[in-house]
């Protein structure tokens, strides 16, 4: 599965960004991350709807991921659909690293992945999502603190496990959702695992090309 990932240059954490994609891609090898520049400026935009135009997202035929430095009005994180997703990276650093910007966009966009494979919408995970705090990625996460439990975790639980299963059993796409979240555990809790970049799928800005 190819996932676009655009974002703005102008960006301070432009760099945090392209590290998440190449070692997202570096894990495992069932889903593609292609970063490009996003053709709008975000600055520009009221988020008000905690959306981007329609003209932006409305790709039935793409995945998309947009990582924006603005937060949203709500004060979430991110929000999902079935084909795209937005990423704030709005006061992380400031107010909730560690872990590392890097390892919190790896983690939000994997959650974007399974919406993505399991072709879930923001109200279907909504009804799944644990109120209370258990160290699932599927937690609400009401205190926004509480994500860092998630990561220190890096699990599906269970339940939740079950739930996606029924909605397609993906065994593939669960494996390498899997792997990514073990990694983002390790570094949560401070250790240092191994990749072994030897197929990495790097597309830099107006880019075409694979290097491997």
């Amino acid at each position: 599965m190819d996932i676009l990932v655009y974002y703005n240059m102008r960006q301070d954490d432009f760099e945090d960004i392209e590290m998440a994609v190449n070692t997202l891609n570096g894990i495992q090898h069932y889903f593609k991350f292609l970063t490009n520049e996003l053709p709008i400026n975000i600055s520009e935009i009221d988020l008000k709807c905690n959306s981007l135009p329609e003209n932006i997202t409305n790709d039935p035929q793409g995945y998309r991921i947009f990582i924006i430095d603005k937060p949203f009005n709500d004060n979430w994180f991110s929000h999902e659909e079935n084909h795209y997703s937005i990423i704030t990276t709005a006061d992380w650093n400031n107010y909730f690293a560690p872990p590392s910007l890097v390892a919190y966009l790896i983690y939000q966009m994997v959650q974007a992945a399974v919406n993505f494979e399991f072709n879930l919408r923001e109200n279907h995970i909504l009804r799944y999502v644990h109120k209370e705090t258990v160290g699932c990625m599927f937690d609400f996460c009401g205190k926004k603190l509480d994500i860092r439990n998630g990561m220190r975790v890096g699990a599906i639980c269970p339940s939740c496990r079950g739930i996606l299963i029924q909605f397609g059993n993906h065994q593939e796409a669960l494996n390498a959702i899997e792997k990514i979240l073990d990694y983002v555990r390790l570094i949560s809790i401070g250790r240092s695992p191994q990749i072994i970049f030897n197929q990495v799928y790097i597309i830099k800005h107006y880019d075409c090309l694979l290097y491997t």
